[in-house]
Order: C-alpha cells, then structure tokens, then sequence
C-alpha cells in the first residue's frame, strides 16, 4: 500500500489562477460584490453564494467554456508533479468546492483526464443552470464541499498530505499530517498555529516531497 494520500485544492492551487472568482468577475451577477460581502460576514453559505453565482451568469454555458480555455491555465509543474505520484503509487486526489464542468474541461485539456476529483456540480438542462452540492455537510453548512468528510472517506491509514490556498482549505488542514499552504491558507495557518510548508507552485511542492520534506 502506498504511504501517502495527497490531497489539493482546485481553484488557485492547481491553477493559476481561481476560476471561480475569474467566472463571477467578468460575468457573475450585477451584485455580485453584495453577495460576495455578504458570504465574507458570514450572512451567506459557499453553498448558497455559488448557486445565486452560477444560476444567474450573463453568458450561455458555451461561451463560459470557451473563455476557460482561452484564459485559465494549471501550473506548468503540476503535471510532472501528477507523474511522479503515480510512479511512486501515491494516491492523489482534488477536492475542490468548485464546479465540475471546468475541473473536467481543464483535465481534460491538459491530458490528466484520469484524476479523480470531488466536487460541486454544475448542470445546463437546456439553457437552466442548476446547481448541485452532493459532499454538502447540513450539520455545519459552511461550505458547498466538506472537504473534510471527503479527507475521511479517502483516508486509509496513509500519511495525509494537503496542498491549498484558501478559505475552503481552513478545515482539512487540520486534519492532515502535512499541509502546504499559501495566500489565505497561509495566514490562517499562521493565526491558528497550524504548521505548512509554503509554495509558489507544484515545483517547490514536488521538491519537498522528493526530499521527504
């Protein structure tokens, strides 16, 4: 059995830049700064933030993947990183609270089809979007995606390592054994007395797993 369950991030972590914000910047709702302060004070849930966001965008679901493609794009190291984990037996996983259809276009373009990754769900059933939360944690309804319910569901004795960046990294990182952090995750780490690695990219993270940390 291998020794390390690796777990990150989506939004930020394995891309350069997070597709969500980028999606509701140029074509979210006109008040989508009034929701977004409302979901930082805490007024609303990622859960429910993400469906006023996605079931009232101002561009078809076709125009939307079409801009992913022109202008997201995944760390230049993250697929030597995702190759030396398979060589090595690691199991890897994404856990994102983003949406399914641009996790699985951007793999998809990237030739890293075969990760498995839990997440969201975004649907167009004939030009509605619906959206659809299916690791959504009722008893503490903070985010769309309780990543930490999915870390223990995956968990089987392995070493438990964390890559992320942001708020929706806060919970699983205390559960991992070693987390690698920037940006938001940085600092809540830090506030909170939760030991990291930093990185700037997969290249410093695979460095510091081929040395063991």
């Amino acid at each position: 059995m291998t020794d390390l369950l690796i777990l990150s991030d989506f939004d930020g972590t394995i891309t350069t830049q997070d597709v969500g914000i980028e999606v509701v910047k140029n074509f979210g709702p006109i008040n989508w700064k009034e929701m977004e302060q409302k979901y930082i004070d805490g007024e609303l849930s990622s859960k429910e933030t993400q469906s006023l966001y996605y079931e009232n965008l101002r561009i078809s679901t076709a125009e939307l993947i079409e801009y992913i493609k022109e202008n997201i794009e995944i760390d230049p190291y993250f697929k030597e990183f995702y190759d030396y984990c398979q060589q090595q037996e690691h199991r890897l996983f994404i856990l994102s609270d983003g949406m399914d259809f641009y996790i699985d276009l951007l793999l998809e373009e990237y030739n890293l089809a075969e990760i498995k990754f839990y997440c969201n769900s975004y649907q167009d059933k004939q030009g509605q979007v619906e959206t659809r939360f299916p690791y959504f944690n009722s008893q503490c309804a903070k985010c769309g995606h309780c990543k930490s319910n999915t870390l223990a569901k995956l968990h089987d004795e392995e070493f438990i390592i964390y890559i992320g960046d942001g708020y929706t990294d806060r919970c699983p990182v205390k559960k991992a054994d070693l987390v690698f952090a920037k940006d938001q995750l940085a600092e809540f780490c830090d506030s909170n007395n939760i030991k990291y690695l930093s990185y700037q990219n997969f290249a410093d993270v695979l460095e510091k797993i081929k040395s063991r940390f």
